[in-house]
């Protein structure tokens, strides 16, 4: 590899970055393992974690420019800080590689089939799963598998000067860029991979919004949205990695949070302390946390369909704004929404967002096929499963059977489920 090239690549997400970084000078993330930082400081530690990775990666996995070619291996990282997952997932977007977050908890012989399964060598680490990180590494190499870790550095704003764009540094929209794993709740585990696109932002956030972000980072529904935001100037409250309940209340009642990614398992059991804890406070203590929680502007919820019941509960307290959203893995992100304003029925999964082709095999009910801009490309090493994902006309077939009416759809179930379930956390949990 020649001498690195300190400008990043003439891609959206980069292109987009830069016109944050001298447009917004606030905090923009707040995360409770102490860190405060600013587009500055974030710039300058991925520069940072860039340069490490260019020194420690194989030469050979590199172009002239610093960017890897497309058949390098992915790169693994471990996080409970959403600040170095953030760090560690634009510093590989950076260099032109497949970034694979990994669950903190859970058996190491589920981490260790994803690794090979990937065929990783390399994994990024932060401080605070040092000792995770090395209980992996120790695994792999027991097993006869070599696996570094590399810690990802902090040095904020001290390497950051200017955000300079090559315009000759170009990388394929659809080459991959995030790799997660499936749980296996619906089926055999997968590698899903998400292309470039999927994560090319145009405008920014509301300055005075605010999301709030407690799930583990190695599912699309917790990482995401706080992409999202980062890419387009929103700001981020991230609590520790296994924040339960009344943490979660607190930093309501302490925050100014407008928006939130809450499954509707972590609506029912905030509901259930505000039940059995909350409303027997003292009135104005109650009446404190209720006014935290009422500055939401938007509650996304997905994983499983929201209760009746414990929609009616939110909506009499704070008249809480719930999008309940259908998402997979498989499509990136939500593709079908319950829009704000929506009489709340039972099994409604609601109407398909801008962008989104629908279609439902067999007629009025069946299998829910879908197609939207920036969906998986592949199965990572499963060409079988990848090949059956799909139909002749390249829609997404997700196992899900529903019934059309009009433009809202209603779930009715699964088609079927070929469980071959390894131990990766739950993605359903709060």
């Amino acid at each position: 590899m020649d001498s690195p090239n300190l400008s990043f690549p003439n891609d959206p997400i980069f292109t987009q970055l830069a016109g944050l970084s001298r447009t917004v000078s606030d905090v923009i993330i707040c995360d409770d393992y102490g860190i405060h930082e600013g587009y500055k400081g974030l710039i300058g530690d991925i520069i940072h974690l860039r340069q490490v990775l260019r020194e420690q990666l194989p030469h050979n996995w590199f172009d002239g420019k610093g960017i890897l070619w497309s058949d390098a291996t992915p790169i693994a990282s471990i996080a409970a800080s959403g600040y170095y997952f953030l760090v560690g997932f634009l510093a590989v977007a950076a260099i032109g590689g497949k970034f694979v977050p990994l669950p903190i908890t859970g058996p190491l012989t589920t981490t260790a089939w994803a690794l090979d399964k990937t065929d990783i060598t390399f994994c990024l680490s932060e401080p605070n799963v040092a000792t995770q990180a090395i209980d992996i590494e120790d695994h792999m190499n027991a097993a006869g598998r070599r696996l570094q870790i590399i810690p990802i550095p902090r040095v904020g704003s001290i390497s950051y000067t200017t955000m300079e764009i090559d315009d000759s540094i170009t990388i394929s929209k659809s080459d991959t860029l995030l790799v997660l794993f499936t749980s296996g709740s619906t089926g055999r585990p997968k590698g899903v991979a998400l292309p470039r696109e999927r994560f090319f932002f145009q405008g920014q956030q509301d300055p005075t919004g605010l999301f709030l972000g407690f799930r583990p980072l190695n599912y699309i529904g917790s990482v995401i949205l706080p992409i999202t935001n980062v890419l387009q100037g929103g700001g981020i409250r991230f609590l520790r990695h296994g924040s339960g309940v009344p943490h979660i209340w607190k930093a309501f009642k302490e925050s100014n949070i407008t928006s939130s990614s809450i499954t509707p398992i972590a609506l029912k059991a905030l509901q259930d302390h505000y039940l059995t804890t909350i409303s027997r406070l003292p009135s104005e203590e109650c009446a404190s946390y209720v006014s935290g929680i009422s500055k939401l502007r938007l509650v996304i919820t997905a994983g499983s369909i929201l209760n009746p019941d414990t929609a009616e509960f939110w909506r009499k307290l704070t008249n809480m704004p719930i999008v309940p959203a259908f998402s997979t893995t498989e499509l990136g992100g939500p593709t079908i929404t319950v829009p704000l304003g929506t009489p709340f029925t039972d099994r409604l999964m609601g109407e398909p967002i801008r962008g989104a082709e629908v279609k439902v095999s067999g007629g009025d009910i069946g299998e829910l096929c879908i197609k939207v801009h920036g969906m998986f490309t592949h199965y990572m090493g499963d060409e079988e499963a990848t090949k059956s994902a799909f139909d002749n006309e390249g829609f997404y077939k997700t196992g899900d059977i529903v019934r059309q009416v009009g433009n809202q759809y209603f779930y009715e179930g699964r088609a079927s489920c070929d469980c071959e379930k390894l131990p990766f956390p739950d993605s359903h949990s709060y």
